[in-house]
């Protein structure tokens, strides 16, 4: 009987790790199948006016990639951003026009790089026509609102959720999430009202 059981309770062990292992892979191959996939070329960048972007502020590692069919060598950002949308598309608009001399317009913009900024980002672009380099903010940096990383940090308090469920929130949704410090940083802003 007891050489039985144990061998009930062994299976039972399996079945499960077999059914949460089969729940997980049916979940990446749903994420895998909505999400665009890309080839990805870590590159380094060089110090440029815009500034060195060569690493992500938060987390260390390089965000732009380079897509290696591509003969013009574009760069792709990835993941997702949290975006003020007409503050984005005011930007643009202004962008589309820059310079009447040259007759630039949005598509001679090239990315160059993202600065990111806790969950803010700003995209750098150059001209192939006058050669101006313009930075295009993500989120307005000064507002009457509170700021992005305020707000997410406030929303985690009032849910009752901490650091690491939120950055498992941001990361099932791949968003860039906060350091640990900046995380608490504006933990404390948040508690001090």
């Amino acid at each position: 009987m007891g050489k039985s059981n144990a061998k009930r309770k062994v299976t039972k062990v399996f079945r499960r790790k077999r059914v949460v292992s089969a729940v997980f892979s049916n979940l990446k191959q749903f994420q895998m199948k909505h999400l665009l996939t890309t080839q990805e070329v870590q590159i380094d960048f060089e110090t440029t006016p815009c500034g060195v972007v060569s690493n992500d502020c938060e987390t260390g590692q390089s965000r732009e990639t380079v897509d290696a069919s591509s003969t013009t060598s574009a760069r792709r950002l990835l993941g997702r951003r949290m975006v003020d949308i007409q503050h984005l598309l005011d930007q643009l608009s202004i962008l589309d026009s820059h310079d009447s001399k040259y007759n630039c317009s949005f598509k001679n913009l090239n990315f160059i790089q993202e600065k990111r900024l806790s969950l803010s980002s700003k995209l750098c672009f150059k001209c192939n026509m006058c050669l101006n380099e313009f930075y295009v903010e993500l989120n307005k940096s000064q507002s009457s609102q509170m700021d992005i990383n305020t707000s997410v940090v406030a929303g985690a308090v009032s849910i009752g959720i901490g650091y690491s469920n939120a950055q498992e929130l941001f990361e099932s949704i791949d968003i860039p999430f906060l350091s640990s410090r900046t995380y608490a940083k504006y933990h404390d802003i948040v508690h001090k009202g």
